[in-house]
């Protein structure tokens, strides 16, 4: 499994929130654009460079082509891995991706996913998604958005197309390069059109300039992303796929034939009791899924066509599975589910492997045997579905496919309800508010250093942004100095150096005619080797005269190495501020079986950490019978508690943020040590002899809670540099 390495988002103008005083909040909105016209290039070209300025421009169009198809099969993002993606084999609804096809590295995003582990408590679930934005702001760049992939891919590629010129160089040119190459992507109503600068002085005898090379790609990703992004919506607010899913249950269940466990039935019965096997039920839910969730369509697109069946049911059900979307797509959508993806599923009552009913015996007829057997099983259900959006006009009639992933979540027979953090919009609306007849301030300096080094740092951007509006206001020069005249009023100036660099703004009031000198020292990105190692918690076994029982859960003070069945997830994201609102995040997967060095691109700051641990075998917990209570005149409550068997099992989640405590990166932490190393809390009850596994007072008692022993153990748990 590849390091996942840290990457930066500076989101500056889309949701930056200025604190201007402890009373006034004020925010920059957010808009999407409808109409962003092309760039507009004014160059001419030597006649005797027509021909290598249209072999540049035909290598622009392969090297953006290939990025755009890399994206869309992957949801997106061209590599995923680099912005928090990651998949599990065995798990595949416990991670932030889809792997496709089992061990081939083929991941695909979650645009909409249970973010909480699969046996969160329901009141503590929470949804997110992977969602990139699809345009730029105007006036920061987003790394994560899909305009800058397709740039960034191209600025790294372009050179292997054109293969350094040879087809031109052996017909006696001389060519050389004058500049880096910077490419600027714009993704409009109809097409993506790429405008590549790189300057060259070419020829056979005197050399001349050409530097500007524009191609259009034919291809509608606009309409693309936002059906995706519709689908990724609808599915969030209306849990189509879980209502499908349970429609397809009821359709397929039934308590005399050899279908699934039924929701809801009831039947009479003498002596016979129907029972399943929970092994055989778990296949025959595979086979329904993979064969029916592709008949889901989405309405006014392609390939929507109504099947018709003999059965009624049949009929409701299928038609149920025809998804209304506002607007009319020239596009095709298929839904898919495979065998390949192990689902998370549970069902209530069953005692072990066996699936039996609740039977009701009648007095008046207990002397004859008959009975009622109640059939109100539960069903917990987590399972991912592929979905691709294909345009077949695309690139000249060649075809286009999206493809990105969603996530079913169903507990207690409904869909499950969660907090969700809201989507991404497609881009920012351009500010003409820094026109220069509004700058009636005096020369405002602005200064730019590296912390680390206390070095002038050349080519900052400056950005002020005040209520509702922002502007560039340029970049620092070769002195790390930019001198300019401001518009009037309270804002905030802020000093950008993306990806090397973290932002800083300030706040600051322009008054007519005033001068100012600001220092900014910009804190750098540090890339850190990460390490992993584990806090254990046991359970003791007491040995009372032969009888064996298990005590409380212990923690072990000790850090150790993870075992080779263990696999653990790490992901961190930077907590933002006006100050600083730059998004860094990282993530990376320890898997015990595998030496492999992971690395982190970081900055200071706070953090969110998740870290959990997962062991790759089976662990059965079985049915207990206790009791509680009691007294001198009371008899004590029995209870009962179920058989639980997980695989794989789920040995910890630990969370450090707002709820238990944040880590801090300090400076001096950052740029003097060389390894961070985090820390899993996991409690290890496959140690404990099954007979026995079962001996707790309630359901949560299987494991402890690894935010409550952080908040107990701040000091062993917090992330350090070593």
């Amino acid at each position: 499994m590849k390091s996942k390495k840290a990457q930066i988002t500076v989101f500056i103008i889309v949701g930056i929130i200025l604190l201007f005083s402890s009373a006034l909040i004020i925010y920059v909105k957010n808009k999407v654009t409808q109409t962003t016209p092309p760039p507009k290039i004014i160059q001419s070209v030597p006649e005797d460079l027509e021909g290598l300025n249209k072999y540049i421009e035909g290598c622009v169009y392969e090297t953006a082509k290939e990025a755009v198809m890399l994206l869309g099969s992957s949801g997106g993002y061209i590599y995923p891995e680099r912005f928090g993606v990651f998949a599990s084999e065995i798990a595949p609804t416990e991670a932030t991706g889809l792997e496709v096809f089992p061990g081939s590295g083929y991941i695909v995003p979650y645009w909409h996913y249970l973010s909480t582990s699969n046996n969160c408590n329901q009141a503590n679930c929470k949804y997110a998604h992977n969602i990139p934005p699809l345009r730029n702001d105007q006036l920061v760049l987003d790394p994560k958005s899909i305009e800058s992939q397709i740039s960034a891919y191209v600025n790294n590629n372009l050179k292997l197309c054109t293969q350094e010129f040879n087809v031109f160089t052996q017909r006696g040119y001389t060519i050389l390069e004058e500049g880096p190459i910077e490419a600027r992507t714009t993704i409009t109503l109809q097409d993506v059109v790429v405008d590549v600068k790189w300057p060259l002085e070419a020829g056979t005898t005197r050399p001349k300039k050409i530097e500007r090379y524009l191609v259009r790609l034919p291809v509608n990703l606009r309409q693309t992303y936002e059906l995706a992004q519709t689908l990724a919506k609808t599915q969030g607010n209306s849990s189509f796929l879980e209502v499908n899913t349970l429609n397809l249950i009821a359709m397929e269940s039934d308590p005399q034939l050899q279908k699934l466990p039924p929701m809801a039935d009831y039947s009479f019965l003498q002596s016979d009791i129907r029972t399943w096997e929970y092994d055989k039920t778990q296949e025959q839910l595979e086979n329904l899924l993979s064969t029916w969730i592709s008949a889901i369509r989405v309405k006014d697109t392609l390939n929507l066509q109504r099947k018709f069946y003999d059965k009624t049911i049949y009929q409701t059900v299928m038609d149920k599975m025809i998804l209304d979307v506002s607007g009319e797509y020239q596009l095709k959508t298929t839904f898919r589910y495979s065998t390949f993806w192990p689902f998370y599923f549970d069902i209530t009552p069953r005692n072990g492997n066996t699936i039996t009913p609740k039977t009701l015996t009648l007095p008046f007829l207990s002397f004859i045997g008959i009975g009622i057997n109640q059939f109100e099983f539960q069903y917990d259900l987590s399972y991912p579905v592929l979905v691709e959006i294909y345009d077949p006009s695309a690139f000249n009639n060649e075809g286009y496919g999206f493809v990105f992933a969603l996530e079913a979540n169903i507990r207690n027979n409904r869909p499950l309800k969660a907090d969700f953090e809201s989507f991404s919009v497609i881009g920012a609306e351009q500010s003409f508010v820094c026109d220069e007849e509004q700058k009636g301030s005096g020369n405002i300096t602005v200064n730019t250093f590296d912390w680390k080094t206390g070095e002038p740092l050349e080519d900052v951007g400056v950005i002020f942004a005040f209520p509702n509006e922002a502007c560039s206001m340029g970049t620092t020069s070769t002195k790390a100095s930019l001198v300019e005249r401001y518009p009037l009023g309270i804002g905030a100036i802020g000093a950008v150096k993306q990806p090397d660099y973290l932002s800083e703004f300030r706040t600051i009031g322009i008054g007519e005619g005033k001068e100012y000198e600001l220092n900014f020292s910009l804190y750098p990105m540090e890339e850190k080797e990460i390490n992993l190692k584990k806090y254990d918690m046991s359970k003791p076994i007491i040995n009372n005269s032969g009888f064996l029982r298990c005590g409380a859960w212990q923690f072990n003070e000790t850090p150790r190495d993870i075992t080779e069945n263990e696999t653990v997830n790490l992901f961190i994201k930077r907590v933002q501020s006006a100050q600083s609102p730059d998004n860094v995040f990282g993530s990376a997967i320890f898997n015990g079986s595998k030496k492999e060095l992971h690395k982190m691109t970081l900055a200071p700051g706070k953090y969110e950490v998740r870290v959990q641990a997962t062991l790759n075998e089976r662990v059965a917990i079985p049915r207990y019978e206790g009791k509680v209570g009691g007294g001198l005149f009371k008899k004590p409550k029995k209870y009962t508690l179920k058989e639980i068997e997980l695989y794989p099992y789920n040995e910890g989640t630990l969370e450090l943020n707002n709820e238990t405590f944040y880590f801090e990166i300090i400076p001096e932490d950052l740029y003097s040590n060389k390894t961070l190393e985090f820390y899993a809390v996991t409690y290890d009850l496959s140690e404990v002899p099954e007979d026995i596994r079962g001996c707790r007072k309630h359901e949560t008692d299987v494991s402890p809670d690894p935010n409550k022993i952080a908040l107990e153990r701040e000091g062993l748990i917090t992330p350090k540099f070593i």
